[in-house]
């Protein structure tokens, strides 16, 4: 080593040795800086990258990936129009949100030093937002500007909070300052060759400005040229001349290729990306510098040959180019063969080549720090690329070098440079000059000679714009031209002007007119229409007919437009045409305008204009929308079934294209092909749904339903077996498709084995089934108990001339079962107010409508219809004193309920299980658990499944345990009742008590039935007792698998994660809440005082005497001996701002003290104090009232959602667990 010093510089693959350079770090001789380049930049790194997680959250096709400064979220949009904002670490989605663009998104970027709060937005649509992320977690966007077509890119002014650039197919270059929110118009791009300066402005797809000059700003669109302008040179009249171009010169003066992406180097060399060639670097030596001079387009020329970097595959769309390395030592790209495209920027060399997408890659973004890259294509995910291979990867063998160029089609999104131009023809066709004739026969010759020559030659335009002639293909597709506003007219039409000028109601102006427009001369027939009388709504259809037919749908809506505006209606053969050209320009947002027209004027009964709204809305691919018309038709047509079947046609076809349908067009697509004759379709697209790992409970129902109409039971059970969730339309569709087949056998079994309570189709389905097996009673008697028919119920008992008693009752108990409590007491207290001899309430009566006053807890009317159930001598039945009971109990006075079960003389099961359910529910388990010892010993009434149900409630609300799990296992051993789902929840409850989660998990595991959401419930309250968020989380899951809009289960995860201090999982939970729909159920408390209901919400302030109520609030807060600030004890887990708002709404303030509170001023001394809320009551309340009883010596009763507390002398019934 003496004789070679020099090898203490080893170089490992041109590059610094990572071993040499940690060394050197550690010693000293290298700072943590440029060894994080170094390290970053090595080859080594490049070569070891793969995909670390595929991000695939979006709908459509990804278009733009971006960090932010810090690089730990990455920013995304989509043609899905939504913005999404990810922590690609996780692979979590820390927001999700619609862009507020009617197209697809463009490009989404994040502005600096806006602590990530701010996104900047560019789109198809043309429209150019903002939007910011409020404290609340919610956003909000803003429309800053608007470009004439595609807004493709944007560029933010480097280390600037508020500026930024766009470019659009409008050639216009806006700057945008977010503190003005008003867009500024920089200059419009003009084109440089001279077979292109007829256009009026040159297309832009890309923008990027000099990281180390904000005043330099590069373009690049549909020529050949890169421009760079020097802002502060710009002239201020919109049209500023470049400060210099850039462009190949073999590239110079080929018409048919353009610019896709544009770069800058932390160098300030430019690289710049051509559609059908190669990515060139422009560096210093060219012109680029830090303030160039102005330079002639000529020069570039004479410029030397740029660097190329070549192997890449760029003919379909607009792909990004950039940099990636510390020091942008690398040259990354897109391409049309879905790889990932990487070369070393001083020599070219293409090192890796990586497999990213299956059809195209078409953004790249490196990760500002580290070597990391992002990318995403056709495909709906986005890619995060890491080194952490194990390996070093070799480059393919089957890189194809070049691809052939195609003259046309050449953007994905974009009109090619050959479509720009208005190719001349030499092949014009000729009308021939008509001779004047003075007769209408001669006139209508003439026209119809004009027309036929027309029909028989290619249809050719002049153009005032652009000075030439092209044909009606060609020209439709350059906006700048506008066939309304610039037009020539021709000799016939002038001859037929001149001779009927004076009669604009002339009925040959209205066939030549027509004529014209039928063979699409519609020049002539616009000079000819603004001769004739507007005011009749045919010549406005004519002509919208014509344009549409034409191919020129812009034009057509203008028509349309200004027909409107000149208050000319549009009648049911105008919204066709229009509605089709809306199609044509594929603009939603006019096609839902004139949708609204269509409802405004009465048509959309009109099965032509509703077949129209169909196709618009299938070919834009909003197929729920299309469905929706279809089925709101009062009548339909075989176009209007074409219409959907081949809408969704189009749908398979994307699918084998590749372009992903969301689960909705998929459900929509089986719902077609249930109704017309498309099984073989419909198995395709069950197969890409298999394929594409859509196979939720709602997209198999839909497979289901499809497979029953068809009469394939065996699909039909294969799909239904294989589902894992099934909801009560999956056992619907299932129970029908045995019906409807004639497998009442099988119909009847799968509904005994439905774990899910039916609902009226599920009868309407089984009754086929009755004629099979004799059934059909049974299922009539128990759609009338379960109150299916209450409608039809409703509707035959408001006609009935004379009800009877039996009526009346029978309506009471059809509200009671089906939940309607206040329809019940409405109608109770009709019959109570009918004056006639023959309608008194009778015992059925009061048994029927006890348990709504139970529901309802109106305890004081509940006394009073006691008292006339005494006087009406019913006080032995006892079946009303079971209802007595039961009412008692649910509105909190156990007492009365105790009395009224001793008068019953002779007891039946029912009463018992009342009982013990009313010990049970107030938290005297003990007590049911001996009245459940006396059932069995003396009474000799047999227990069944409800007894057990209420003892096991008794067992677990108390925490008995030995207990509760001697009386299940008594259960099949001695009484040969089986166990239900009801029965294994109580005990899961006994589990959780003991702390024992494991156990809890396990137990659900041995479960013979298929554990329901309150089963999982259980488990996530007995995980919240003990403060086991792991177990929480999983049982969660579980809950909102089966019920998404589970309330209890967010705001319990949602509580546990604050009091953990885990803000961010309590950000996402309130964000899932909201997407859900889900709120928190506002809680509020009851006390009825002399006669009066009080109801109270947190913090209320709304009864009369709220101020007594606060001051016997403090007056006990401070007797009780509880600290001013509840939340002292964790105030080092809050956020500042999350502890002013938890103070805000502070226990001290919440409803059961105050309804508490007004309970001890307003009733005797002595007396119970009795309070319901609705939710579950919380444990600093639970504290509070504990005290409160022993220091005012008041029995304090609270019923919460769950089960009622009795308070005294400082213990509640309930042991501390609920």
């Amino acid at each position: 080593m003496t004789d070679n010093p020099k090898r203490s510089r080893t170089h490992f693959n041109g590059s610094h040795h990572p071993v040499v350079d940690f060394w050197r770090r550690e010693v000293g001789g290298i700072s943590p800086r440029s060894f994080s380049d170094r390290f970053s930049a090595s080859e080594n790194m490049v070569l070891r990258l793969e995909i670390y997680r595929k991000l695939a959250k979006h709908k459509g096709c990804v278009n733009t990936v971006s960090f932010n400064s810090q690089g730990d979220i990455l920013v995304s949009g989509s043609d899905d129009r939504r913005v999404l904002l990810w922590d690609w670490e996780l692979g979590k989605v820390k927001l999700s949100f619609h862009s507020g663009h009617s197209n697809n998104v463009f490009q989404a970027k994040f502005m600096p030093f806006s602590d990530d709060r701010t996104i900047v937005t560019c789109a198809a649509d043309g429209m150019v937002r903002r939007a910011s992320v409020l404290e609340s977690g919610k956003v909000e966007t803003v429309l800053l500007g608007l470009h004439q077509g595609p807004a493709h890119k944007l560029c933010i002014e480097p280390g600037n909070p508020h500026i930024f650039y766009t470019c659009g197919e409008d050639g216009l270059v806006q700057r945008f300052d977010l503190r003005t929110q008003a867009p500024t118009e920089l200059f419009t791009c003009q084109a440089v060759n001279p077979r292109r300066r007829h256009l009026e402005a040159a297309q832009l797809n890309a923008i990027a400005m000099d990281p180390r000059n904000s005043n330099l700003l590069a373009v690049g669109g549909m020529d050949e040229y890169a421009r760079l302008y020097d802002i502060r040179r710009l002239d201020g009249d919109g049209s500023s001349r470049a400060a210099d171009h850039f462009a190949p010169p073999h590239l110079i003066g080929d018409l048919h290729v353009g610019i896709t992406g544009l770069a800058f180097s932390e160098q300030s060399e430019l690289l710049v990306s051509y559609n059908n060639e190669f990515i060139y670097l422009f560096t210093h030596d060219m012109g680029l510098g830090s303030n160039p001079m102005p330079s002639s387009p000529e020069d570039d020329s004479k410029s030397s040959v740029p660097m190329a970097y070549k192997g890449h595959k760029n003919v379909e769309t607009v792909k990004g180019v950039n940099f990636c390395g510390p020091r942008s030592e690398y040259v990354v790209s897109g391409s049309d063969c879905g790889r990932i495209f990487i070369w070393k920027k001083r020599s070219g060399e293409l090192i890796r080549v990586m497999e990213s997408d299956r059809y195209v890659v078409n953004c790249i973004e490196p990760h500002p720090h580290i070597p990391v890259l992002a990318s995403s294509g056709i495909e709906n995910d986005i890619k995060v690329w890491t080194s952490k291979a194990a390996e070093r990867a070799t480059l393919p063998d089957n890189i194809e070098m070049q691809r052939k160029r195609k003259p046309r089609g050449w953007m994905y999104r974009v009109s090619s440079p050959r479509e720009l131009n208005c190719i001349p023809d030499k092949s014009r066709g000729k009308i021939e000059d008509v001779k004047e004739e003075e007769d209408d026969v001669a006139y209508s010759i003439q026209i119809m000679s004009a027309t036929s020559l027309a029909r028989c030659s290619p249809i050719y335009y002049s153009c005032d714009a652009c000075k030439c002639v092209s044909s009606s293909q060609n020209h439709q597709t350059s906006e700048n031209r506008n066939l309304v506003t610039n037009r020539r007219f021709s000799k016939p039409v002038r001859l037929i002007l001149h001779n009927r000028s004076k009669k604009p109601n002339d009925p040959s102006l209205t066939r030549a007119l027509r004529d014209f427009a039928d063979s699409g001369l519609m020049e002539d027939a616009l000079h000819l229409f603004d001769e004739m009388n507007k005011a009749d709504v045919f010549v406005w259809n004519v002509m919208i007919k014509g344009f549409t037919a034409c191919g020129l749908h812009h034009e057509a809506l203008r028509f349309y437009s200004r027909m409107v505006s000149t208050g000319i209606k549009a009648d049911s053969f105008t919204f066709p045409f229009v509605i089709k050209s809306a199609a044509g320009v594929s603009s939603l947002s006019q096609g839902k305008t004139v949708h609204a027209a269509v409802i405004k004027l009465g048509f959309d009964s009109d099965v032509y204009v509703c077949n129209s709204l169909i196709s618009f809305y299938m070919k834009l691919g909003w197929a729920m929308d299309a469905e929706k018309v279809f089925d709101e038709m009062p009548e339909r047509d075989i176009v209007s079934w074409n219409s959907m079947v081949s809408g969704f046609l189009r749908l398979v076809m994307m699918m084998r294209f590749g372009f992903e349908p969301d689960r909705f067009s998929i459900m929509s697509a089986l719902g077609a092909c249930s109704h017309v004759d498309c099984l073989k379709m419909g198995k395709e697209i069950h197969c890409y749904a298999i394929r594409s790992g859509i196979e939720d409970v709602m997209v198999l129902t839909s497979v289901l339903d499809m497979y029953s109409r068809y009469s394939e039971v065996s699909y039909a059970e294969r799909v239904f077996n294989g589902m894992t969730n099934k909801n009560i339309v999956a056992w619907n569709v299932m129970i029908g498709c045995y019906a409807r087949n004639g497998r009442g056998v099988d119909a009847f079994l799968c509904f005994q084995k439905m774990l899910l309570q039916p609902d009226v189709i599920t009868l309407i389905n089984l009754l086929p089934a009755c004629e099979e097996i004799l059934e059909g009673r049974t299922v009539h008697g128990y759609a009338t108990r379960r109150g299916f028919f209450l409608t039809w119920s409703e509707i035959v008992f408001d006609r009935m001339g004379e009800k009877n008693l039996v009526s009346w009752n029978s309506m009471i108990a059809a509200y009671v079962e089906n939940g309607e409590n206040y329809s019940a007491l409405k109608l109770f207290r009709e019959l109570w107010d009918l004056d006639s001899s023959s309608l008194v309430p009778d015992s059925t009566t009061f048994a029927s409508i006890l348990p709504a006053y139970a529901e309802s807890l109106s305890l004081s009317e509940g006394r009073q219809l006691h008292a006339y159930v005494v006087k009406a001598r019913y006080s032995s039945n006892t079946i009303v004193l079971n209802s007595l009971v039961h009412m008692y109990a649910m509105c909190g006075d156990l007492e009365d309920a105790r009395k009224c079960f001793d008068q019953v003389v002779f007891k039946d099961v029912v009463s018992w299980n009342s009982i013990i359910m009313a010990y049970a529910v107030h938290g005297f388990g003990r007590i049911s658990v001996c009245l459940f010892s006396e059932m069995i010993t003396t009474s000799g009434v047999s227990p069944n499944k409800s007894t057990f149900a209420s003892l096991l409630a008794a067992c677990s609300i108390s925490g008995l345990i030995d207990e509760g799990w001697e009386h299940f296992d008594s259960m099949k051993r001695e009484y040969g009742i089986d166990a239900g789902i009801e029965h294994y929840v109580y005990m899961l409850d006994l589990i959780g008590r003991t702390g024992n989660l494991s156990s809890a998990k396990r137990f659900i595991e041995e479960m013979p039935v298929v554990p329901t959401a309150r089963v999982w419930g259980s488990l996530l309250k007995a995980s919240r007792n003990h403060n086991d968020i792991t177990v929480a989380e999983f049982a969660a899951e579980q809950v909102l698998r089966i019920e998404h809009d589970n309330t209890g289960c967010y705001v319990l995860l949602l509580n546990m994660y604050s009091e953990a201090g885990r803000w961010e999982d309590v950000n996402r939970i309130k964000l899932l809440m909201k997407s859900q729909g889900v709120s928190k159920t506002t809680s509020c408390s009851t006390v009825v005082t002399r006669g009066r209901t009080h109801v109270f919400t947190n913090g209320d302030r709304s009864q009369v005497e709220t101020n007594r109520i606060y001051e016997v609030l403090d007056i006990v807060s401070r007797m009780v001996e509880e600290e001013e600030d509840s939340y002292a004890h964790c105030v080092s887990k809050m956020r500042p701002e999350t502890l002013l708002k938890k103070r805000g709404n502070s226990p001290r303030r919440h409803s059961v003290r105050l309804a508490t509170c007004l309970g001890l001023i307003s009733t005797e001394t002595g007396r119970v104090v009795m309070v319901r809320n609705n939710t579950r009551i919380c444990r600093r309340c639970h504290e509070f009232l504990e005290k409160a009883s022993k220091v005012t010596r008041r029995e304090i009763v609270v019923g919460d959602s769950k089960i009622f507390h009795h308070f005294s002398n400082g213990c509640c019934s309930c042991g501390n667990y609920w």
